[in-house]
């Protein structure tokens, strides 16, 4: 008689205890959630997504169960265990991507990051992506091109993450602010005093703001080049404002300059002067106007 109703008994149990599982693991998740400050958007993604995948296996599980089978239970559970696994490799990557991502906080939105070469501001934190507005991409430079770029949230596992705008402990304010320098090549003869004041002057001018809330000032490191001097003004700037900062710096710089008597630019520069012997033939590289011109003056003479 046992064995009459041995499917039926074991399928029924089967289903309470999948009852019982479902609602203590939905419980624990739920509040896991909550406890690790999940958004109301990632937490019913998650919940969905972990619905969806324990009825699919769970409906699976009761209906062998029926069948009475166990061996055979198991044996089918590790086959479609593994073809799951080969299909769904890349969105559970994700997934496990994102619980990373929203458990360990690496990145926020409003970050601006750079990941697999792209660099942008983080908009959006799905599921299956994280949503980047582009900077850079079209021009040089990082000004936001507008255009969108979705980063699987997989890449987490694989790809080098540069956050610009993660507090670090070794920040003492509560806004984020990174090392910015303009770099600008002055002659041998320039007044260092005058070039040094010139530079540190035109970005406090710009960066003021980020002064007062840091109370770090700019300041200059320098090193000889051929021709003269590379003079690096640098100084506090925020994340997304690196762009706008370093034009006006440029731009005051380059009229403080041009108006001095003792600051000159330096460039790579080189005079060469050749005294060729009398009766040779001119080399090949000789402008040939100078040989014309001298062709002429010997026939009028």
């Amino acid at each position: 008689m046992w064995d009459r109703y041995k499917g039926v008994v074991t399928g029924i149990v089967s289903i309470i205890i999948i009852i019982i599982i479902y609602k203590v693991m939905t419980y624990l998740l739920k509040r896991y959630a909550k406890k690790h400050s999940f958004s109301e958007e990632h937490t019913a993604s998650f919940i969905r997504y972990w619905q969806y995948g324990f009825l699919f296996v769970a409906t699976i599980f009761v209906v062998i169960s029926f069948s009475g089978e166990m061996q055979t239970l198991g044996i089918t559970i590790g086959f479609i265990g593994s073809i799951l696994g080969w299909m769904l490799y890349a969105p559970i990557r994700n997934m496990a991507g994102w619980l990373f991502l929203v458990v360990t906080k690496p990145l926020k939105v409003g970050d601006r990051i750079i990941i697999g070469g792209y660099v942008g501001d983080v908009i959006d934190i799905t599921m299956n992506y994280i949503v980047l507005d582009q900077v850079g991409g079209t021009t040089v430079g990082e000004d936001r091109s507008g255009r969108g770029v979705l980063i699987p949230t997989a890449w987490l596992f694989d790809q080098l993450i540069n956050n610009y705008s993660m507090k670090l402990p070794s920040d003492e304010v509560e806004s984020k602010y990174l090392l910015d320098e303009v770099i600008v090549r002055i002659t041998y003869d320039s007044d260092w005093d005058e070039a040094e004041q010139l530079l540190k002057s035109s970005a406090k001018e710009v960066t003021q703001n980020v002064i007062d809330e840091t109370g770090q000032e700019p300041y200059i490191r320098a090193e000889f080049f051929p021709s003269g001097v590379f003079m690096r003004v640098r100084y506090m700037v925020a994340p997304t404002d690196r762009q706008r900062v370093w034009y006006e710096i440029v731009k005051l710089i380059s009229k403080r300059i041009n108006a001095s008597d003792i600051v000159e630019y330096g460039f790579n520069r080189a005079d060469v002067i050749v005294n060729y012997p009398e009766g040779h033939p001119y080399p090949p590289q000789y402008p040939s106007w100078n040989i014309d011109k001298e062709q002429k003056n010997d026939g009028r003479n």
